[in-house]
């Protein structure tokens, strides 16, 4: 009976091994911090500031066109048919104004999202290509461990905390550095 169990417990053990031995090679990857150091970020973020800086000096050069529209509409008296025709065309001038801002905003901010995903998938590949040459088999979103989560309220702690995929990592499976090293040495110089 003792042969037995020692036996059922080599066999167990030898299960466990073998497990551990099939675990996937893991590494962590602040994804975060290679793409702000990715050399198109900047680009990327100085365009849509630019677009943004267009937009207020084309709603600057629009107020400044329905300014002179209200003085001129102050020296026309009520009742003058040419005054009801400024009026009309003083409120198209404020929607279109209003409107062109807006568009204006979203376009920057659909074209810095379009150029934002481009620099994270050209990250997303040097990771792969890193993690490939390892032979790591996960690589998993790691957070700088020092920041704090600075909540507002328990569901931002509670969406804040779930993104912090990894809770610790020993700094031999962190890839970070090599894939920075890689996007700053391989990058496509800005447009």
């Amino acid at each position: 009976m003792r042969a037995l169990a020692l036996l059922l417990a080599a066999t167990v053990g030898l299960s466990f091994a073998g497990t551990a031995e099939a675990a996937p090679k893991v590494a962590v990857v602040d994804l975060v911090q290679a793409i702000q150091d990715h050399p198109r970020t900047k680009m990327v973020e100085d365009n849509l500031r630019k677009a943004q800086q267009e937009a207020q000096e084309e709603a600057k050069r629009q107020q400044e066109r329905i300014d002179t529209l209200k003085a001129e509409l102050d020296t026309i008296e009520e009742g003058n048919p040419k005054r009801l025709e400024k009026e009309k065309h003083l409120l198209q001038l404020q929607n279109a104004k209003k409107f062109n801002f807006e568009w204006a905003q979203v376009v920057a901010v659909r074209d810095y999202v379009t150029d934002l995903e481009q620099v994270y998938a050209a990250v997303r590949a040097v990771v792969g290509q890193i993690a490939r040459e390892r032979g790591h088999e996960v690589v998993l979103l790691k957070t700088d461990p020092t920041k704090k989560l600075n909540s507002t309220s328990p569901e931002d702690f509670a969406l804040k905390s779930r993104l912090r995929v990894v809770v610790y990592s020993d700094a031999t499976c962190d890839i970070t550095d090599a894939v920075i090293a890689q996007i700053k040495g391989s990058a496509e110089p800005p447009k």
